[in-house]
């Protein structure tokens, strides 16, 4: 991507259990969470701290998302 990003993994209960910050076009790095969990959500850069959300916060999908 040519924008920084921000990923969250989140378990299947909606944990987010790790955050990374990615560098635009910076194809050095992958990304994995250190837990097993079912999805990934990326947004801009800064936004999760922006929000006040951190490791450990509970994502609500509210449906949005197919088990």
């Amino acid at each position: 991507t040519h924008i920084p990003l921000d990923i969250a993994f989140i378990d299947s209960d909606g944990v987010i259990r790790d955050i990374y910050s990615m560098r635009p076009l910076d194809t050095s790095v992958i990304y994995t969470s250190s837990t097993s969990v079912r999805y990934a959500l990326e947004v801009n850069g800064g936004w999760f701290s922006a929000k006040g959300i951190s490791v450990g916060s509970k994502t609500g999908l509210n449906g949005c998302v197919g088990k």
